[in-house]
């Protein structure tokens, strides 16, 4: 899972990828590429009672690009997401800042790119007469696209023309607003407006400049610095979150005193597919899976012993449709 945090140079972003990334920075054609884990209590509380050899949570990767004229348009082609961090306060007296219309400028940068792309296709196709349901599909994109919509058919877009295009404009996004101190647990006036205009825009609020100050305390410092600004955690885990919510992923646990561990599948995904998730091999022997929810787990005790005698452990086929907290163990055979 990969999201890109676009910006101006400004807003913050250089600041987010290095607090996200703590170290965990790797290389790719020349791009940074940061990861960080998906914070999530079960894990922790799991791990508490298993005391396993080790522990892994899910993973967020992420790429950091501006938005000079000449940004590397190809090089997101490869996100599932898009985090668009705007400023939302003044840097100093006199500073002003507009959140809807620098919202604009990026949404307006992939729509101008991905028309020309679709116009491209269908200027070199269009004598082709075997390219004719493609060149009607693309036109009816090209519309839209235009038009600023968003809610394009799902099936217009599974077309393999148009998925090769390598469109942005059509990939899911979030805004963040990068706030002062201020305004993290209160409205901004341009909020309203911003919302009335793009009511279906995912967004959430965060300072960077605190989150970098948070990032670098110990816990009980952090602790003294939640109760004074009176929030319950990092924003930076509400943006981790809401990037995973945004793209339909959900987690399941293996556990055991060798390791502790969750799994990222998409939301409708069944017990065959989690299973080859885990190994491939474990997909191919696949018998039965033993399921029990996390939160019956924790009720009982976290004994599967007491789960079983009060009727929440379940042996699943492979058809099964894992849910978000199922903790997997898979029967298998090869």
């Amino acid at each position: 899972m990969k999201a890109t945090i676009l910006g101006s140079n400004d807003s913050g972003k250089k600041d987010l990828f290095d607090i996200l990334s703590g170290g965990k920075v790797s290389k790719m054609k020349s791009k940074l590429i940061g990861s960080a884990n998906v914070p999530d209590s079960r894990v922790n509380e799991l791990s508490d009672f298993f005391k396993p050899k080790k522990i892994t949570f899910t993973q967020l990767n992420f790429l950091s690009v501006g938005l000079e004229p000449t940004f590397p348009y190809e090089d997101l082609r490869a996100s599932d997401m898009f985090v668009l961090l705007l400023k939302a306060h003044s840097a100093y007296e006199g500073d002003t800042f507009d959140i809807k219309a620098s919202y604009e400028d990026i949404d307006l940068i992939f729509r101008l790119k991905d028309v020309e792309l679709i116009e491209n296709f269908i200027d070199r196709h269009k004598k082709d007469p075997k390219a004719k349901k493609e060149i009607e599909a693309c036109k009816t994109l090209v519309e839209l696209i235009e038009k600023g919509e968003t809610d394009i058919d799902h099936s217009l877009l599974q077309l393999d023309t148009v998925k090769n295009l390598g469109l942005n404009s059509i990939i899911p996004r979030i805004v963040v607003l990068n706030v002062d101190e201020d305004h993290i647990n209160t409205a901004l006036e341009q909020e309203a407006d911003f919302k009335d205009a793009y009511p279906e825009v995912k967004y959430s609020k965060l300072c960077v400049q605190l989150e970098k100050e948070i990032s670098l305390m110990n816990d009980e410092d952090q602790e003294m610095m939640f109760s004074e600004y009176k929030i319950e955690e990092p924003g930076l885990n509400k943006l981790i979150n809401a990037a995973y919510d945004t793209l339909g992923l959900m987690t399941f646990f293996t556990v055991g005193e060798d390791e502790v561990r969750a799994w990222t599948i998409h939301s409708g995904n069944i017990a065959l597919e989690a299973a080859g998730k885990i190994h491939t091999d474990i997909k191919k022997g696949f018998i039965r899976a033993e399921i029990v929810h996390y939160n019956d787990f924790k009720d009982n005790g976290f004994s599967f012993k007491t789960c079983k005698d009060k009727g929440c452990f379940y042996l699943e086929g492979k058809e099964y449709v894992i849910q978000d907290g199922d903790i997997m163990h898979v029967r298998f055979n090869i």
